[in-house]
């Protein structure tokens, strides 16, 4: 049976957790310790990088970010476990420097516009540790200086004091002209084990889409009206990193660490937002 091509597009600022998607993905497919939704056909000509990230995410160390202006084109052959289909999953880690940089000076890499081309649809990653929120009218006013003070001198607004959930339209906004139809977008709310571990009962029963409702509401109605879309919490590391790591080293199948979230349900399987955006899920 010949293998489809499945382009993928990962979109992400810096420190979105991207690489580390990546290291464990790598890992699961490869080992297939756990059944996952997919496994590898054959290994990929230049495995050399996905190996340096699985080396740091299975010793808990932070995977190094991806290098300013690198673009890592990765190609994996695999077979769905279930229905048996082969596909060639096609996608780019791209450094999140460059969606930074999109967004501050108005500017689109030309292989990257040729990327979006050519996908199916887009992973769009969110770290929680690192949103940056609207700061709302009633506090502004007060930081305004009033007739009856003296005058204080006000900073300059810069492109990273935006709201994250409004880079993140705009980051979707300059590609939309590029898109296919029947493009689909997988929101990845990284780091998911700080939501599910959060002291606060109210938060930590938050599934991944009321935790967008909740925290980027602009975000989660443009996705709404415009895209086909589905939103996943995903813990790549299972954890967080710290001083010891000796429960994280001794699962002994490294794949179960992963925490995979998806309305109420939960896995250990980082295949499922690919899976569904392959219409291959539910």
């Amino acid at each position: 049976m010949e293998a489809n091509n499945s382009n993928f597009t990962l979109i992400g600022l810096p420190g979105s957790c991207k690489s580390t998607f990546i290291a464990a993905l790598w890992h699961v497919i490869e080992t297939n310790e756990i059944n996952p939704a997919f496994t590898i056909t054959g290994y990929p000509y230049d495995r050399e990088y996905l190996n340096s990230l699985r080396t740091d995410w299975l010793g808990c160390v932070d995977v190094e970010r991806t290098k300013v202006g690198m673009m890592a084109n990765i190609s994996l052959n695999v077979v769905n476990n279930i229905t048996k289909k082969k596909s060639t999953l096609n996608f780019p880690d791209i450094s999140g420097e460059i969606y930074k940089a999109q967004f501050e000076h108005r500017e689109i890499d030309v292989k990257y516009i040729k990327e979006v081309q050519c996908a199916r649809g887009l992973m769009i990653f969110v770290n929680p540790d690192d949103v940056k929120k609207p700061m709302l009218i009633s506090v502004a006013k007060k930081m305004l200086p009033s007739q009856d003070e003296p005058s204080q001198s006000l900073k300059d607004w810069t492109h990273k004091d935006a709201p994250t959930q409004v880079v993140l339209i705009d980051l979707l906004q300059m590609i939309t002209p590029f898109m296919a139809p029947g493009f689909k977008i997988g929101v990845i709310v990284s780091a998911w084990d700080v939501i599910m571990n959060s002291v606060d009962p109210e938060y930590n029963s938050l599934s991944p889409a009321q935790w967008v409702d909740r925290e980027l509401p602009m975000f989660a109605q443009f996705l709404k009206s415009n895209f086909d879309y589905s939103i996943f919490g995903i813990s790549a590391q299972g954890s967080s990193y710290g001083t010891d790591n000796s429960k994280l080293h001794d699962i002994v199948k490294q794949s179960e660490r992963i925490i995979v979230q998806t309305g109420q349900d939960v896995t250990n399987d980082i295949c499922q937002p690919i899976n569904w955006l392959m219409d291959e899920g539910e």
